[in-house]
Formats: structure tokens, C-alpha cells, sequence
């Protein structure tokens, strides 16, 4: 008895991508294209009435709502959805947004159809699936990293919304030590305040969203 087919909802806000993917997915048996759409506001509701194993998803969505912040509105809601990010946008920022946020895969629109069914099947399977360009964001991401390890570790819990008296006791140093960090980081990744820095560590990839 053969194993039922993967469920995947496709949200991307032009329906002509969406056509091209239901009639890409049509040959493969083990793939079913159960629901779409086009807004980022509507992710959740679909996911629920579809309730899908993979949800492929763009970044940039026909309400001009954030495909990153639906990525963690579906991780919130359930931790075990698996999402592939499929998009044009191939640099730093979205590659390591989209990873950040819970995406379990990242493949471009320009990729072979090959690609995507692999990546569809990788996520099913709970295994991470980048397109050789997103995996060279990342490595980049890592090696040009502007914040030492131990600001690294202040920012961590600075995003969760700790105190630099709690974070100072939490590391082990004076919170004036904390407060030089909390200073060289906002330098460092050009924020103005705690809660853009924090904003930015989690676009970046650098942490992650709660």
C-alpha cells in the first residue's frame, strides 16, 4: 500500500505562479496540491482548513504583508509545520530572515522544477533543502558576522527581552560590561534603540524569533 501523498499549500500572490505549480506538481504521485493562496493574512486560516505537511510560501505577498512574519505565525501555531520559501529574492537579509523565522527550506523561482519537488520532499521529511545561492547567503552571513561571540550572547537575550541587570547575572559580569556591549551593538548593526537591534539580530539570522 502506497504512502499518502504529501499535502502542500501554496501561497504566492500571483495566480499564474500558482497555476504553474499545481501543473508542475501534477506528474509527481506523492505530492497534492490541496489549497492556495495569496495574502499573508489569510496563511493561517488556510493552514488550518487544509492542514497541509508543507506549506510553500513567497516572501513578498499580494497584501503587502511579510511571508517572514507568516513563517513564524505558522511556527507559533504549530512548531512541527514545515515551510520551503519560494522567491526571488536571493540575498543576505531575506535568506537569513526566512531561516531565522523557521523555514525549512529556500529555493529562487528561477531554480530547476526539480529543485523545488526535492525541497518539498526534504521538508516532509523534517530535512533543511537550500538552493545552492541561499547556502551561499548563509555562508556569507557567517563569515561576515560584525558582533563578537559575547555580543552575540548579549543580543541573544537582550531579543528575549531581558534587562542588562538580568543578562549581566545571567553571564556572570558587571552590568556596566553589559551596558558597553548593548552600546557596541547598536553601533555595530546601525540600530537606535534595544528593540531594533533586536529586530534586525532576527532578520539577520544572527537570533532567533521566540
Amino acid at each position: 500500500m502506497s504512502a499518502a501523498p504529501i499535502r502542500l499549500l501554496v501561497v504566492d500572490d500571483h495566480s499564474i505562479v500558482r497555476a504553474g505549480i499545481r501543473a508542475l506538481m501534477r506528474p509527481h504521485a506523492d505530492i497534492e496540491v490541496v489549497g492556495e493562496g495569496g495574502d499573508a493574512g489569510e496563511v493561517l486560516t488556510l493552514f488550518r482548513a487544509c492542514s497541509p505537511h508543507v506549506v510553500l510560501l513567497d516572501l513578498q505577498l499580494r497584501d503587502g504583508g511579510s511571508g517572514t512574519d507568516a513563517i513564524r505565525a505558522l511556527r507559533q501555531h504549530d512548531p512541527r509545520s514545515r515551510v520551503v520559501v519560494l522567491t526571488n529574492y536571493d540575498d543576505e537579509e531575506h535568506v537569513c530572515g526566512a531561516i531565522a523565522a523557521g523555514a525549512q527550506g529556500y529555493v529562487l523561482k528561477h531554480a530547476e522544477p526539480a529543485q523545488l519537488v526535492d525541497a518539498i520532499r526534504s521538508a516532509h521529511a523534517g530535512l533543511r533543502y537550500l538552493s545552492p545561492e541561499a547556502s551561499c547567503r548563509l555562508v556569507d552571513h557567517v563569515h561576515n558576522s560584525p558582533l563578537t561571540t559575547r555580543e552575540q550572547e548579549v543580543l541573544g537575550l537582550l531579543a528575549r527581552g531581558d534587562k542588562n541587570k538580568r543578562i549581566a547575572a545571567i553571564l556572570g559580569v558587571a552590568e556596566e560590561t553589559v551596558k558597553t556591549h548593548v552600546k557596541n551593538i547598536l553601533g555595530k548593526l546601525g540600530a537606535t534603540s534595544r528593540t531594533e537591534a533586536a529586530n534586525k539580530a532576527v532578520q539577520r539570522g544572527i537570533v532567533r524569533s521566540n
